[in-house]
Order: structure tokens, then C-alpha cells, then sequence
């Protein structure tokens, strides 16, 4: 058996393999609806076929035709012989309908901690890996070491397959199915990434993307270019899914298997009701966050607010300060106006008084003046000058002597009475 193994999911970069990227040797592994490709993009040759329980009897019945094109050597039914997933009296007589068919599942559970893992997150969260991370698994199971990923790109972007996955026989069969064909939400991206990185870690093998452009190799490192030989072949003609007549056999089969579904159609209901109330409760979560992060930004913007009104506050305190000292500077500028105004005042009438006492001793000052220039010529002419009464008239100096003559008889008078 090879070390290497080829693991085509259905996603449209099947239809742009690197093919110098495939190793010299490997098996190949398909699954589910594979046939509706327009070209054998891996070839005829292969390994291992895988199927899902639930429409198991329709894809059996039509490798009969499939293998007129295709050379299929291992026929596999996914399995998980979880009762939550699987029905067991389905599984029970599995084999008595399909004899030449494995159950995937006792493969599965060779991988203890990868069983309990997927195991664990199918109750608890839902979780379901996608039928090529399902593939991996059992390749490792099976001993594979280097495992080469196409065709793997998690139902991203609007085209979701390499060919129309809804044929007539499809529509048939799923009469409620959506126009895209689009998974169910229990798959997921993340969820697949999570589960290919915990199995090369923990198995220790190595995944390898074929494609160049797929979003898978900004995960997983591209394989090495090698000289390859292969020959990509157009079909002839699509094969669509074949839908058996009924029989005593296979309603007795459907019975059963309708039974499950019947179940499990209630718990995925419950389950949609459940997930649709987390996503609600997450919502809800995610609007309180932002209500909270809201609330904290007004918070700090009205705590922002307030400091700033505080700021202007003590700014317009320390304004109405200012403009009180400014007012009281002014106020008593005005009474040192007022007083240097006053003393001006009594300038100009000192000034004036002296103004006029000038002008009433002018002569004085001009005799003053003269005297000082030559002060022993007119010592005698001011005595003249005195006699003659100061330049007074002469009858103004007769009533001035008449004054004087009498004031000094009255006085003698007085002196006289008084001894």
C-alpha cells in the first residue's frame, strides 16, 4: 500500500488541480456524488469510495452503473455509530443488504482521542466535520502518511461545487433541498481547520494542499512539483443518481431508515430551534457588549464634559478675578487723577496768587532789582522816594500823614490814660 493518499472533496477547485503537485504514487479517495464531475479529474482508479447512510441505498444501487467508467475497489458507508447521527437498526442489517461494504466507523474508532473529540463536540456543540476531513481520518486509520487535499474549500464563495450537484434524481429524492445545495449548519470552516490540524498533530502525518489558488493552502503547505504523467480526460456523458424501483426489500429498508429520520428530523428541528436561540442569545450578548461599550464612552464623555465645565468655571473665576482687579487698578488710578487733578488746582491758584502778588510788588521788585545792581546810588533815592510818599500824589500823601497823625495821637492818648 501506498504512504500517500489523494483526498478529493467536491468544491470547484477539483477542477484546478496543480497536477506537476502529484506525488509519484498514491490511492485516491472520493465520496458522495463524485460521478457528477464533467472530467475524471483524478483519474478512474479508485481506492476507497465513500457514501452517506441516509441516501446509501440510492448511491449502491447506482455503482453499477459507475462502475462501467470507474475502477472503485473499497466501497465505504460514513458511519459514526453515534445514535445521535446513525441508526442503529440501520447498522444492524447494514451488512446483510450490503455485504461487500465497509463500515467506516470501526475504522474511526481505531483513532481513540479523534473519536472522543469529534464525539464530544457533535453533543455538546453541534459540530460535524465535513465528509473529506471524515476521509482523512479513516486514510490515517488506515495507515496513510502524506495526505493530499483538492477539491476542499469549505463551501466558500458563491460557487459551491465543481459541477451542478442538483440533478433530477437529486431533486427527487430531496424535494425541500435549497437552489445551492448548501450544507447543513452543524459544518463549518473553522471546525474542519480545527480537526485537520488536531489529526496531523496528533497522528504526526503530513497534509499537503494540490491546489494553487484554493484557500486550503494558506493553511496547509502546497505539495513539491514533481513530474507527473497524468492526463486529464473529458466524459462522455454525466451520470446522474439512480433511483431504485421499490421492492419488498428495500421498503422494508426504507421503513426503518424512515423511522430515523422521522426522529431525527424532530431533534434537528429542536436543534435548529436551539441554535437559532443561542445565535438570539449571542446577539443579544454581542448588543449588550456594545451597550456597554456605548455606556462607558458616555460615561467617560460626560466625565469629559464635566472636567471641561470645571475648566471653564475656574477659567471665568479667575476672568471675573481679573476683571475686578482691573476695575479696582482703574478705580484708583482715578483717585490718583483726581488727586494730582486737586494738586494741580492749588498749583494754579498758588500760581495765581503769586500771579497777583506780583503784580502788586512789581515796583518793590523793580526798586529790589535796581538796589541790587546798585545798592549805594539808590539807598538815597529810595529815601526820596519814601518821603515823597512812594510815588503817591501829594494829596495822597497829605491823607496818608493826616491818618498816620492821627492814629499816633490816639495811641499817645492811650498810653496816657492807661499810666
Amino acid at each position: 500500500m501506498s504512504k500517500n493518499v489523494i483526498i478529493a472533496g467536491n468544491g470547484p477547485s477539483l477542477k484546478n488541480i496543480n497536477y506537476k503537485r502529484l506525488p509519484k504514487e498514491y490511492d485516491v479517495f472520493r465520496c458522495n456524488q463524485f460521478y457528477f464531475e464533467e472530467k475524471y479529474y483524478l483519474g478512474k482508479n479508485i481506492k476507497a469510495a465513500f457514501f452517506n447512510p441516509g441516501i446509501f441505498l440510492e448511491q449502491y444501487y447506482t455503482l453499477s452503473e459507475i462502475k462501467k467508467t470507474y475502477k472503485i475497489e473499497n466501497i465505504f458507508c460514513s458511519s459514526y455509530k453515534v445514535p445521535y447521527i446513525d441508526n442503529y437498526r440501520i447498522l444492524d442489517i447494514f451488512n446483510d443488504y450490503f455485504c461487500d461494504v465497509v463500515l467506516a466507523h470501526n475504522f474511526i474508532n481505531k483513532l481513540k482521542s479523534f473519536k472522543q473529540l469529534i464525539n464530544y463536540n457533535e453533543i455538546f456543540f453541534n459540530k460535524r466535520i465535513t465528509s473529506s476531513v471524515y476521509m482523512c481520518a479513516v486514510a490515517i486509520a488506515l495507515g496513510y502518511k502524506n495526505i493530499y487535499l483538492c477539491g476542499v474549500d469549505f463551501y466558500e464563495g458563491d460557487e459551491k461545487y465543481a459541477f451542478n450537484p442538483i440533478t433530477n434524481s437529486i431533486k427527487s429524492f430531496f424535494p425541500n433541498i435549497d437552489k445551492d445545495f448548501s450544507p447543513g449548519n452543524f459544518h463549518s470552516k473553522e471546525y474542519d481547520l480545527e480537526i485537520l490540524s488536531f489529526l496531523a498533530k496528533e497522528y504526526k502525518v503530513n497534509i499537503f494542499s494540490l491546489c494553487d489558488n484554493s484557500v486550503l493552502k494558506e493553511y496547509f503547505p502546497l505539495a513539491n512539483e514533481n513530474e507527473s504523467n497524468f492526463t486529464l480526460v473529458s466524459k462522455e456523458n454525466s451520470q446522474d443518481l439512480i433511483l431504485p424501483e421499490k421492492t419488498p426489500a428495500i421498503n422494508k429498508y426504507k421503513s426503518i431508515l424512515n423511522s430515523y429520520v422521522k426522529d431525527n428530523n424532530d431533534n434537528i428541528k429542536f436543534n435548529e430551534i436551539l441554535e437559532n436561540s443561542r445565535k438570539i442569545l449571542d446577539l443579544n450578548k454581542e448588543e449588550i457588549k456594545d451597550n456597554k461599550e456605548q455606556i462607558n464612552k458616555l460615561q467617560i464623555k460626560q466625565e469629559e464634559l464635566k472636567n471641561e465645565i470645571l475648566k471653564i468655571k475656574n477659567e471665568n473665576i479667575t476672568l471675573q478675578n481679573t476683571i475686578k482687579n482691573q476695575e479696582q487698578t482703574i478705580l484708583n488710578k482715578d483717585k490718583i487723577i483726581k488727586s494730582q487733578e486737586d494738586k494741580l488746582k492749588l498749583i494754579l491758584k498758588e500760581k495765581e496768587d503769586l500771579e497777583l502778588y506780583i503784580k502788586d510788588n512789581e515796583k518793590f521788585i523793580t526798586i529790589g532789582k535796581l538796589v541790587e545792581k546798585n545798592p549805594y546810588s539808590y539807598i538815597f533815592k529810595y529815601k526820596k522816594y519814601i518821603n515823597n510818599g512812594g510815588g503817591m500824589s501829594k494829596k495822597r500823601r497829605i491823607n496818608e500823614r493826616n491818618k498816620n497823625t492821627k492814629y499816633n495821637h490816639k495811641r499817645r492818648k492811650s498810653t496816657l490814660s492807661r499810666a
